[in-house]
Formats: structure tokens, C-alpha cells, sequence
């Protein structure tokens, strides 16, 4: 199935989805899909390993595989916080951003990484939100891109 027939196919849902906003206080009333609830084990790293192919690589969150310190895979960061990342909203983008970004600090003061070449601690804390939240959005781009052309379930 295309992503223009899942559109056609959904469109009435979709509808009510929009229609429901408007009565909303929250305007976001479509839930984050979490994949983990309906697949087996061997489809969720299937269905992990094609969304990773979409990460970015030209952001400095990619620089922690230097140090072989993974993030998207389950283990460091939740299924919850990874499924949030690449489904979720504009809404949760600055939490998503949050995580990451005390993820990427608490492995450079663990693994004693130097990236903090300023004295100035909030001036590497703004540079590193800034690289998350890019990278987050970059990766939800990526996904877009990838899978609303011809995206087949086969």
C-alpha cells in the first residue's frame, strides 16, 4: 500500500481526527503509534533497523558511535522516547530533544568525552539542544521522504 492509499483508505478517520482538534484543547489527538504492543520481537528490529537507515548522519548525536554508545536501539533510551522521535508530533519534538540532549551530556561526562571546548557550560547545553532538535527533525524528514513515496508492507 502506497502512502496516498493509506490516505484514501484512512481519509474519513483522518477527517475525524481534524474535526476533533478543532473541539480540543489539545490539538494533537492522534496518538503516537507504538509499534512495540503489536509486533513480535524479530518484526521490531526489522521495523527499527529500516527507520534507522534514516538517521542523519551529519549531526553530532551520531558522534557518540565513535565511543560505541547507541541510542537507538532500545537499550540506552526507551522504546517510547525512540517511537516519540521518529511518530511523533510537532508537540513532542522539544521533549524528544530533552532526552537526548541530557542522553548526550550524561555519556560525555560518563565516558569522559571533551566536547565542551567553552568555558561557558549553558552556551555547550544550547548547542547540543540545538543539534537534537535538528536531528530529530532531520530524522523525522528522512522518514517522510523514504516512506510516503512507495512505501510497500511487503
Amino acid at each position: 500500500m502506497t502512502y496516498e492509499e493509506f490516505l484514501a483508505a484512512n481519509q474519513n478517520k483522518l477527517v475525524g481526527y481534524l474535526i476533533l482538534s478543532y473541539f480540543s484543547i489539545d490539538p494533537d489527538t492522534i496518538e503516537t503509534p507504538c509499534p512495540p504492543a503489536q509486533l513480535s520481537e524479530e518484526q521490531l528490529v526489522q521495523l527499527k533497523d529500516r527507520l534507522n537507515e534514516c538517521i542523519p548522519l551529519d549531526f553530532m548525536i551520531t558522534d557518540l558511535w565513535d565511543w560505541d554508545i547507541r541510542f537507538e536501539n532500545g537499550e540506552e533510551l526507551s522504546d517510547d522516547w525512540y517511537f516519540e522521535a521518529v511518530f511523533g508530533s510537532a508537540a513532542s519534538l522539544k521533549s524528544c530533544s530533552e532526552e537526548l540532549v541530557q542522553f548526550f551530556v550524561d555519556k560525555c561526562d560518563e565516558y569522559d568525552i571533551d566536547y565542551n571546548q567553552s568555558a561557558d557550560d549553558q552556551a555547550f547545553e544550547n548547542l547540543i539542544e540545538k543539534e537534537a532538535t535538528g536531528f530529530v527533525i532531520a530524522w523525522r524528514k528522512n522518514i517522510i521522504s523514504r516512506y510516503s513515496q512507495q512505501y510497500s508492507a511487503k
